[in-house]
């Protein structure tokens, strides 16, 4: 778990702040004891005229990996993306929301040493359409990559959204009625738009294959995310048959598709990842 903040109480003389992995030393209590980093350490501040927590030297030894940290810009914490191995220029990251800001951090790794916090500008995410992913395992729990992609944008019809709660109204020999409610709250809506894509030259054109694409999912069963604008991110499923409608009178003849969905499980513990080889 990240460490987002620290406080010392008024009246405190503080010496060094270092938080280890595993057993503390014996000799903490001493009065000469000075802490040293080593593989156990996390956190390490001896207010040495810097408030620096890694210990990477500037000797010209060049780091052997990056980790890689996103923080929404408001919040305390930060939530690990991935760390870049050195052979690896970059990596993605598919799970920000839409309509927030977050800040990236990263720490400069070697086998023995940490540097510094280095982190982004906020950026602020601004996508126009809803996105639905289509997620493949790796090898590490809870990692994913995204097999497909798809973005709805054009002509797009979202509906209403519920959170389908039930309700259930018993008459009494009172004047008033008992309400009992089931404990169902999940999201779940329809999705209409346009199957296609816009070019530079902003002409639309759509293909068989796309419509092929989305036909898929009803028995895709893979794991899926879906971003809304507003900045929900929902791990969702399908609930209902893909239905495509045409455009009469048109030469192209564009194809729509709607699809309902239903949230089914809660998608703060995924993360979607891509390494830059």
């Amino acid at each position: 778990m990240a460490i987002g903040k620290l406080t010392l109480g008024s009246n405190v003389e503080c010496d060094f702040i270092t938080i280890t992995q595993g057993a503390v030393p014996s000799n903490v209590g001493e009065l000469t004891y000075e802490p040293a980093w080593d593989a156990n350490s996390k956190f390490l501040a001896k207010f040495d005229n810097t408030l620096r927590t890694g210990n990477l030297k500037a000797d010209g030894t060049p780091p052997t990996s990056w980790a890689i940290y996103r923080q929404k810009v408001g919040t305390e914490t930060m939530d690990y993306v991935m760390t870049i191995e050195g052979a690896e220029p970059f990596c993605f990251d598919y799970m920000p929301a839409n309509n927030a800001e977050y800040m990236y951090h990263s720490f400069a790794r070697t086998d023995s040493d940490m540097s510094e916090d280095k982190r982004s500008k906020p950026i602020k995410t601004n996508w126009g359409a809803w996105t639905l992913f289509t997620l493949d395992e790796t090898d590490e729990a809870g990692v994913y990559i995204p097999n497909q992609i798809f973005m709805f944008q054009y002509n797009l019809e979202i509906g209403d959204l519920s959170n389908n709660t039930n309700f259930n109204r018993l008459e009494t020999f009172t004047r008033f009625p008992i309400i009992q409610r089931s404990s169902s709250n999940y999201l779940s809506g329809q999705l209409k738009g346009l199957t296609g894509l816009v070019d530079c030259s902003g002409r639309y054109a759509d293909t068989v294959s796309q419509a092929d694409a989305l036909q898929t999912l009803t028995t895709d069963a893979r794991r899926k995310i879906l971003k809304d604008m507003k900045g929900h991110v929902m791990e969702v499923e399908l609930s209902g048959s893909m239905v495509f409608s045409v455009i009469p009178n048109m030469q192209t003849e564009p194809y729509y598709a709607t699809l309902q969905w239903s949230e089914v499980g809660n998608a703060n513990d995924i993360r979607i990842v891509v390494n830059g080889e």
